[in-house]
């Protein structure tokens, strides 16, 4: 069962997702913000980061590093509700397996989280 960790600093989205991913059989830890998830990152491996990218201290963008820097087979799927100074493609240039615009199909997004965990470089 592939752990994943979910990142956002809106608590609804985060019961949202959390229930989404939980009800596929993901093994889900969510997390309010991103110093939250640097923290569970330094001590927990998962198997794939879905995170908002606009929070405080530290964004999706800086998450999506990290987790490229120290766990590179590790896919990250990027989340959005506002508009970007980046468009997708420099978003996927990252490294990052997918960008969606919130709100979100909650298919799409569990179809992109298989694929990406599909494609993942063995650890």
């Amino acid at each position: 069962m592939p752990r994943v960790l979910l990142v956002d600093d809106e608590q609804e989205i985060l019961i949202v997702l959390d229930v989404l991913f939980s009800s596929e059989g993901y093994d889900v830890t969510s997390v309010n913000g991103g110093p939250a998830a640097v923290e569970v990152l330094k001590t927990e491996r998962f198997d794939l980061l879905v995170s908002d990218i606009r929070m405080d201290g530290v964004n999706g963008f800086d998450l999506a590093k990290l987790a490229k820097a120290e766990y590179s087979h590790m896919p990250v799927i990027l989340v959005s509700g506002y508009d970007l100074d980046r468009t997708e493609t420099d978003i996927l240039e990252m490294g990052v397996s997918a960008f969606l615009r919130k709100p979100f199909d909650n298919d799409e997004l569990l179809s992109l989280a298989q694929k990406a965990l599909a494609e993942r470089s063995p650890q």
